[in-house]
């Protein structure tokens, strides 16, 4: 009995493949910019509420004037201007701006150029010497007070994988 009930889960476990591979290609047939959007908005879920940050993980900064209670279109239209404000500052940086672009997104653009505290990154230290070896400096960007946290990780795997095309 123990095995059939181990044979079945195997099988099922295997009748779910199918479908996230469809899901895959489907993602991989949008164009790059929706793709970012969808995983950032995949990962980053609904800011609502009270804080900081609001649609899809937009910071408020000073002198914008948001409420709080703005519906998923708005979020949506913040979200693509967020993402072509800071493609602006990537773009010279080829095959990489998309991927810098979302990461930047979540982490900040000084983490990973340099500037005011930070010293550029390792990750863009290793582009701009033209090397390709940097999926584990882009996976690295996964912490959090020093600490790898699972699901960013998982998240920049997902960037990774669908947004760079070795």
């Amino acid at each position: 009995m123990k095995h059939i009930r181990h044979l079945l889960l195997i099988l099922l476990s295997f009748t779910g493949l199918p479908a996230i591979a469809q899901k895959a290609d489907a993602l991989m047939q949008l164009p790059p910019i929706q793709r970012a959007a969808l995983i950032i908005k995949r990962f980053e879920g609904w800011h609502g509420g009270k804080g900081q940050y609001i649609g899809w993980g937009h910071r408020v900064q000073p002198g914008e004037k948001f409420s709080h209670n703005i519906t998923h279109q708005q979020g949506d239209s913040i979200l693509y201007e967020d993402l072509r404000k800071l493609f602006n500052q990537f773009k010279g940086y080829g095959d990489y701006a998309l991927l810098l672009t979302v990461l930047s997104y979540n982490v900040g653009p000084a983490k990973i150029l340099g500037g005011g505290k930070y010293k550029p990154s390792k990750l863009i230290q290793k582009i701009r010497q033209g090397r390709k070896d940097i999926e584990q400096d882009y996976i690295g960007f996964c912490r959090w007070k020093g600490k790898v946290v699972l699901s960013i990780k998982k998240r920049r795997w997902v960037e990774y994988k669908y947004l760079y095309q070795e």
